[in-house]
């Protein structure tokens, strides 16, 4: 090991190695009192300066990709060492206290070059090792470098990401009505720039994330166990391990991300679901919901000649939480009630959870048995709060337990008809802090993971609201309950940047969340609330062109435009929208490749096409430009380079330009096929 005292880096030396290896050339030099590492690949550079902690990708001179290496580090410590592994393309670097001895090591970077090769991507691999428990691995990505995408569904999210700010916090799942600046049910280690830049994070890395904290512009990963719900059981100190991957463009990296980290689905989920409105029975009754309801509300539907996929009966139809059953003072007859319902047309399906509240005979049961998430110790079953009480949690890691779990669900099925089930919850949030589970989880994040595969078995006409590293099977992933507002205060404005996110992380089955919102009120989830007249005619329109539609507040419960506008969108949805939603379905299973796409996927260098947030794409050429703001009747839109035709007027538009004032009235949605 090469050892360079503090004093000798005082004087100034010029050391070069130059080596020519798979057309790259690398060479290394030390100069006052700096370690410059240079990968030179033509001409483009990645430029890392230890002492300077920094990092710096150039292409043709245009710099793409900057970060400030080891922000945390003090003062006291400097780099001292760095090595070249030539065969390998590698470096490391030490980092010591001011003792000029290497038993004061504190920490060491590992960097590490790949050339991917045929799949067009290289990447630069980083991994961070401490042996102090005073030093704080923490990188920050600067991101004025181009626009960011990608990470985890939030509840005030815009496009591009930068425009966002959450705090630094563990990198884990909340309930985004409960934590309004936290990460959300949907996440990924996934981050991705339109310069072409990647960021995947290791997998076992005890990852915290910021984003734009205090308007500081940076992506910032920090590795720690401390005030965290990440495990540790070996005690060992925490590392921070991610890759740095780059292409010629946006689309470039993204596709090779998506070909090297995410399973593709295994199959297409319910083709009904994609072609025809879901009827949900929560933002109407929220937990008020009865037989009555229920089929006075299939009925209102029938009558006003909508049709349908399924009624959903959600939240609040058994005895207690936990019991998978009908309440008889609420439902007096359900099997009568379904068939009614499968007399008139609908399939129907009921909300389901994975909690059991302790006074439920089902919590008393699985206590028996061993079936819950249990405290740490092992002993007893860790109580949760939960937005309808204090549960156990099932472990969806115990064979025994799901098993159990869904032979209750198919023995409901069984003796009332229902068909199939809404899946909510799955969040980290709902997890003991400190839990032991049949299948150790040292990242509370694949509790998710699990519970997905686990309710994924009940067939493909199922919904969940949890991602995690469950790209593979096919069930709709649903849009965290939006508010009913105009805005990105989790509103309208945040419905289109949420289904493309989704559609990034590998999740294309995107199923929106109700439409016009769930219609609380001042944060009352049960309030008696019906949303705006044109917000609802507005968030209508964006959902017609979306993988599936979900009603609840019902059109009629306005006035007969209203009712005929929903039928236009209904019918654009089934006849239009569906059939493309389909086959893009199908390729997603071949490909991995979102059904709702940003601009920017056709059009991976035009700058314009990196930040719209109100424009999107269903596969390669069908652009959907509909009005987010209230009261407009006109609005600008960009159309890429290419050809567009109007679909209402046939007019042909050349591309990469702006359509400025074009008039889209109250019943209508601006919409382009690409000839």
């Amino acid at each position: 090991m090469c050892y360079i005292s503090k004093k000798a880096q005082q004087v100034i030396m010029v050391m070069s190695l130059g080596v020519i290896l798979a057309g790259i050339l690398l060479w290394f030099y030390v100069s006052q009192s700096s370690y410059v590492l240079v990968y030179n690949l033509g001409m483009n550079f990645i430029t890392i300066k230890p002492n300077s902690h920094s990092v710096t990708i150039e292409i043709q001179e245009k710099k793409i990709f900057q970060m400030r290496l080891g922000s945390q580090v003090s003062d006291s410590l400097y780099c001292v060492d760095c090595r070249i592994h030539i065969g390998k393309m590698s470096a490391c670097v030490n980092w010591i206290n001011d003792t000029n001895t290497y038993s004061d090591t504190s920490a060491q970077t590992i960097m590490k070059f790949e050339d991917g090769g045929d799949d067009d991507i290289s990447c630069l691999h980083v991994d961070w090792k401490i042996y102090s428990s005073d030093f704080i691995l923490e990188d920050c990505v600067n991101m004025t470098i181009g626009h960011w995408y990608g990470g985890a569904e939030i509840n005030s999210l815009k496009w591009p990401l930068e425009r966002s700010s959450i705090p630094m916090q563990p990198y884990v799942s909340l309930d985004l009505i409960e934590h309004k600046q936290a990460y959300g049910s949907v996440l990924e280690r996934y981050w991705l720039s339109s310069s072409g830049i990647a960021v995947v994070v290791d997998k076992m890395t005890p990852l915290h994330v910021s984003i734009n904290e205090n308007g500081n512009h940076e992506l910032c990963l920090r590795s720690s166990y401390l005030n965290s719900p990440y495990k540790n059981p070996s005690g060992q100190l925490p590392h921070l391990k991610y890759s740095i991957c780059m292409s010629g463009n946006i689309r470039k990296v993204h596709d090779a991300i998506v070909k090297k980290y995410f399973e593709k689905p295994l199959s297409v989920p319910d083709t009904k679901m994609f072609e025809l409105p879901i009827w949900s029975t929560w933002a109407r009754y929220k937990q008020n919901v009865t037989q009555e309801n229920v089929l006075t509300y299939a009925n209102e539907i029938q009558e006003h000649n909508f049709p349908n996929s399924q009624i959903e009966i959600d939240d609040f139809y058994n005895t207690k939480y936990g019991e998978i059953d009908f309440d008889f003072k609420k439902f007096e007859n359900p099997n009568e009630m379904v068939h009614e319902l499968h007399r008139l047309g609908f399939r129907v399906t009921s909300w389901s959870h994975p909690f059991a509240n302790f006074e439920s005979k089902a919590f008393k049961e699985g206590l028996l048995k061993g079936y819950w998430v249990h405290d740490l110790k092992d002993i007893v079953p860790g109580l949760v709060k939960w937005w309808n009480g204090v549960a156990a949690i099932i472990d969806p890691t115990n064979c025994e337990a799901s098993t159990w779990f869904l032979d209750r669900l198919k023995q409901l099925q069984n003796t009332t008809g229902i068909d199939s089930f809404k899946f909510d919850a799955g969040e980290t949030q709902y997890l003991p802090l400190y839990f032991t589970s049949n299948e150790t989880l040292n990242d509370p994040n694949l509790y998710c993971t699990h519970y997905v595969k686990m309710v994924s078995e009940i067939g493909n006409m199922v919904e969940v609201r949890c991602g995690h590293q469950s790209q593979k099977y096919p069930v709709f992933v649903r849009i965290m309950d939006k508010d009913s507002n105009w805005g990105y205060e989790n509103g309208l404005k945040t419905l289109i940047p949420s289904a493309i996110l989704f559609g990034l992380l590998g999740y294309p089955f995107v199923l929106p969340d109700m439409i016009g919102g769930n219609a609380y009120k001042d944060g009352n989830i049960n309030a008696k609330y019906k949303p705006e007249r044109e917000l609802f005619i507005r968030w209508l329109q964006v959902t017609a062109y979306l993988p599936a539609m979900q009603f609840s507040i019902a059109p009629w419960q306005y006035d007969d435009e209203v009712v005929n506008i929903s039928k236009k969108m209904v019918d654009i949805h089934k006849d239009v929208v569906a059939p493309l939603v389909l086959q893009l379905a199908k390729e997603s299973v071949m490909t991995g490749y979102p059904i709702i796409r940003p601009l920017w996927w056709i059009a991976p260098e035009d700058s314009i096409c990196h930040a719209l947030d109100s424009e999107f794409l269903i596969g390669d050429s069908f652009l959907v430009a509909p009005i987010l703001e209230n009261g407009k009747r006109k609005r600008d839109i960009y159309l890429p380079d290419g050809n567009w035709q109007d679909t209402s007027t046939s007019v042909l538009y050349s591309g990469g330009r702006w359509i400025n004032d074009y008039s889209v009235p109250i019943d209508h949605v601006a919409t382009f096929v690409k000839k």
